[in-house]
């Protein structure tokens, strides 16, 4: 039996090892502790794969232990050279230790590849349904350009030639694994390309199919060339469903006002190119309210930050159309893409350098730049006793909620608005199953027909209406129209 003083020497032995493992938690471990989604790729074993377009679990990154890593889908135009996730060296990767990922575009006219995938995605809904993942999505990394990247104009130091098309990331919705968009009955209605536009080749309609979706932001990098000389910057591709009438395919949003993207950037505002002349990190966080199907009340704010944690830019857009037709949610992320510089008066010669470098991959349901810069410099998330609204998670009125600072920590979210009797056709949903209670449709002969269909019974109610004086020639009118072309 164990003494007293064996007992306590064992318990001090015990809280020290505690002690010690907290202490030494790993960046991917303190991430991870506050985030929904963590990738720092330190704990990735150093990897690369083949060419072409690759959705089978066995061929993603892992993780060291050999466990499945948080990746499900990559395109690689040409063979490795090189490890894709490994140390790339201080320069390239960020915090200048652990791993990062290189992203190595095949730029159609030439230039370097073999070094990183075009393109690494990840997918996050229940592998059932495309409505699931977040309405809300808050997506953060850090990136980093590969030194002659972007071309100077001959004899300059600060003017940048025309940039091509850059897809840099692109946040898509409705899928239900990492290559299939909606359930199967769903996908069965997107365009193939030989009856619709923009949805690929026949008979696979792969972009819209397998790629894209229908509701879907692509992110490029754009500037340089005669109007933007000195500048570079993001732009967005915001894409919504199209009826087609015999299938869907997609289209621009009104976002652009008709242009083929939208432009982040007023003034210094939204501008990247200090980054790239300086050879430095930066951070970019995307926040992305889908908001409800066919309705303007969706909203985008795109987050930049440099190095040491400070926002240096914020462009937002209020009331947008972020789901036509499909009621689904974002669960898709895509690294990468294509750099298109034929056509945009670049040659081999100018395309040399292809690569860019991604760290700290973080998903969550609320901002993540400010406490990933807290923790990185080692300030206190909060201060003891602050309170913030957060999401549960929970549909409905039960998403909302409350955590408190403790320790200078945020709590788990707690619910503060429950469960009550559902109100029909409010486009509220009070007893948080996921759906608004429809009002049944009840005629009466002094209102519109709910239903757009007037029967003979209720056509003579509107006559009676009209002979009493109760309802107007005018809706008298209408109701027989109505009733003439059913």
């Amino acid at each position: 039996m164990i003494s007293k003083r064996g007992f306590l020497h064992v318990l001090i032995l015990v809280l020290f090892i505690f002690q010690i493992s907290n202490v030494f938690a790993t960046w991917q471990e303190t991430l991870e502790e506050q985030f929904d989604i963590v990738d720092t790729f330190d704990d990735i074993e150093d990897w690369s794969g083949g060419t072409g377009y690759h959705h089978d679990i066995e061929t993603m990154p892992k993780k060291v232990d050999g466990s499945a890593s948080i990746w499900h889908y990559y395109t690689n135009d040409n063979t490795a050279v090189d490890d894709w996730i490994k140390n790339h060296g201080e320069e390239y990767t960020w915090r200048q230790t652990g791993k990062s990922l290189c992203i190595n575009y095949n730029n159609f006219v030439g230039g370097i590849d073999g070094y990183g995938p075009s393109r690494l995605g990840t997918y996050f809904g229940d592998g059932v349904t495309g409505k699931s993942g977040y309405e809300k999505i808050n997506f953060f990394y850090m990136i980093k350009f590969h030194e002659g990247f972007f071309n100077y104009v001959e004899d300059s130091d600060d003017e940048f030639e025309y940039i091509g098309v850059v897809k840099f990331f692109d946040i898509c919705s409705g899928f239900s694994n990492s290559g299939l968009w909606g359930i199967q009955e769903e996908n069965n209605l997107v365009c193939d390309g030989s009856n619709g536009i923009n949805c690929g080749p026949a008979p696979s309609g792969g972009s819209c199919k397998k790629e894209y979706g229908l509701n879907f932001h692509i992110f490029n990098v754009a500037g340089g060339g005669l109007s933007y000389a000195k500048q570079i910057y993001f732009k967005d591709g915001p894409t919504i469903a199209l009826d087609k009438d015999s299938c869907y395919s997609y289209e621009r949003s009104e976002q652009t006002g008709g242009k083929d993207s939208d432009r982040f950037i007023d003034g210094e505002n939204g501008r990247i190119d200090g980054f790239y002349k300086n050879n430095e990190w930066f951070g970019v966080e995307v926040v992305l309210d889908i908001g409800t199907v066919d309705t303007y009340n969706g909203r985008l704010d795109f987050y930049i930050y440099n190095s040491s944690g400070t926002e240096v830019g914020h462009i937002f857009r209020e009331n947008i159309l972020g789901k036509a037709h499909f009621d689904h949610y974002y669960n898709k992320i895509v690294l990468g893409g294509n750099r298109f510089g034929a056509g945009y008066h670049e040659d081999a010669g100018d395309s040399d350098e292809n690569r860019w470098y991604a760290d700290d991959f973080i998903i969550d349901n609320e901002r993540i730049a400010p406490t990933y810069f807290a923790l990185l410099n080692d300030e206190p998330i909060c201060l003891n006793g602050q309170t913030k609204d957060c999401s549960t998670g929970l549909n409905g009125i039960c998403e909302s909620g409350n955590a408190t600072c403790v320790n200078e920590k945020w709590s788990e979210c707690e619910q503060n608005i429950f469960s009550s009797t559902e109100i029909c056709g409010n486009d509220i949903d009070e007893d948080c199953d996921g759906a608004d209670l429809g009002c049944e449709c009840v005629h009466e002969a002094e209102l519109e027909p709910c239903d757009g269909v007037i029967s003979k019974d209720e056509l003579k109610d509107y006559i009676v209406g009209f002979i009493n004086g109760d309802v107007g020639i005018k809706k008298l009118i209408e109701a027989i129209n109505i009733w003439k072309n059913e």
